[in-house]
């Protein structure tokens, strides 16, 4: 499956409500920080925006991006943790994961 860096910020929903959105519209994800989650989903990143803005106001910011293997990173250990876990179906296998700043 595709992993995408979803971010998103809103000035009029609470974090958990935004955190509750992002969260179904995928099959996994984890949340990196208040605006920021990545997702594991059997999608487009398209359609994953077209789900966040049925629950966005105006003032919502969005932005979504598949992302591939081929990554650096200075992530907290829950992001790393997430990317390189065995469950992870990188729809790309070309390249290599990489961490910047972690050990």
């Amino acid at each position: 499956m595709p992993i995408f860096l979803v971010s998103y910020t809103s000035p009029s929903h609470p974090p958990e409500a935004v955190d509750r959105q992002v969260r179904a519209s995928a099959r996994d994800a984890c949340r990196i920080d208040a605006s920021l989650w990545l997702l594991d989903a059997d999608t487009a990143a398209e359609d994953i925006l077209k789900a966040l803005k049925q629950a966005c106001d105006p003032g919502d910011r969005m932005f979504v991006v598949r992302i591939s293997r081929d990554y650096a990173s200075n992530l907290p250990e829950n992001g790393l943790r997430w990317l390189l876990a065995p469950e992870r179906r990188w729809s790309e296998r070309a390249g290599s994961s990489h961490a910047f700043g972690s050990g």
